[in-house]
C-alpha cells in the first residue's frame, strides 16, 4: 500500500503535472500569446518528464535493481547511458557485492541517476567518477565530475530558494535528510563538482531477506 500511495504521488507530480504545464504552454502558443521561442521550454519540459517516466519504468519493470542489486544496476545505467548516449568516460568504484535493503537500493539509485543526468544536462563533464561504499551502520555515495562546476552560494539549495533551479537536488537532500542521512556538495567554477551521499542502512538480516 506503501509503494502504491509512492507511485501515485510520484505519477501526480512527476509526470501529470509536468504534462498538463506543458499543455497549456502550448495552449497559449498557438493562441499566440506567447512567441515560438516557447517552444523551446516545452520541449525541455518534455524531455524531463519522459527521463521521469523512464526512471518509474526502470524500477518497476527491471529485475536488475531488485534481483542482481545496485552495483549493477548503476554500472549498468552508466555504460548505457553516461557512456553509449553521451560519450562521457566514467570510473565505478563499489564494495564487492553491496547487499542494502530494497527501499535503499530504489532511493540511491534514484538519486545517482538524477545527479548524473544534472551532469549530463549542464556540466559539459568529459569524466565522471562514482564510488560507492557500504560502512558501519551507512551506505556512502560520492560523484565527482570534471565539468564546469558551479557557484553554490547562487545555487539555491534551500527551501526558500527551489525557483533558481536546484529543484532536483533540494528534494534529494531534503529525503536524505529525513531519513537520517547527508547530502552535501563541493563545486567550484570550472573545476568540477564533487557530491556526498551517506544513508543509514537497515539491519543486515532485513537486507538479505528483502533482497
Amino acid at each position: 500500500e506503501c509503494e502504491r500511495r509512492r507511485l501515485a504521488v510520484f505519477l501526480h507530480d512527476e509526470i501529470g503535472q509536468r504534462l498538463a504545464l506543458a499543455k497549456l504552454n502550448l495552449q497559449s502558443i498557438c493562441a499566440g500569446h506567447k512567441s515560438e521561442d516557447e517552444f523551446t521550454k516545452v520541449f525541455s519540459m518534455l524531455d524531463e518528464t519522459i527521463e521521469k517516466a523512464n526512471t518509474l519504468v526502470f524500477e518497476c519493470g527491471s529485475s536488475v535493481l531488485y534481483e542482481l542489486g545496485l552495483d549493477i544496476a548503476v554500472e549498468q545505467w552508466l555504460g548505457e547511458e553516461l557512456k553509449d548516449k553521451y560519450g562521457i568516460d566514467y570510473e565505478y568504484v563499489s564494495s564487492a557485492k553491496l547487499k542494502l535493503d530494497r527501499e535503499t537500493r530504489v532511493i540511491l539509485f534514484r538519486s545517482i541517476r538524477e545527479i548524473l543526468v544534472n551532469v549530463i544536462k549542464h556540466a559539459a563533464a568529459g569524466r565522471v567518477k562514482v564510488q560507492i561504499e557500504k560502512k558501519p551502520g551507512f551506505v556512502e555515495v560520492n560523484i565527482e565530475d570534471d565539468g564546469d562546476g558551479f557557484d553554490i552560494s547562487g545555487f539555491g539549495l534551500n527551501q526558500g530558494e527551489r525557483h533558481k533551479g536546484g529543484f532536483g537536488l533540494f528534494s534529494i537532500r531534503e529525503q536524505f535528510e529525513y531519513l537520517g542521512g547527508k547530502f552535501d556538495i563541493e563545486s567550484r567554477l570550472k573545476m568540477g563538482t564533487k557530491v556526498c551521499m551517506t544513508l543509514p542502512i537497515a539491519n543486515q538480516n532485513n537486507a538479505e531477506t528483502q533482497k
